[in-house]
């Protein structure tokens, strides 16, 4: 299963852990 385009959700959980804050500043 080749995935190109990710879930948002796990776009978030990704960014979640470059930027824990990142939901905050948004």
């Amino acid at each position: 299963m080749s995935r190109s385009e990710p879930e948002p959700a796990e776009l978030e959980l990704d960014l979640a852990h470059v930027r824990p804050h990142a939901g905050d500043v948004e």
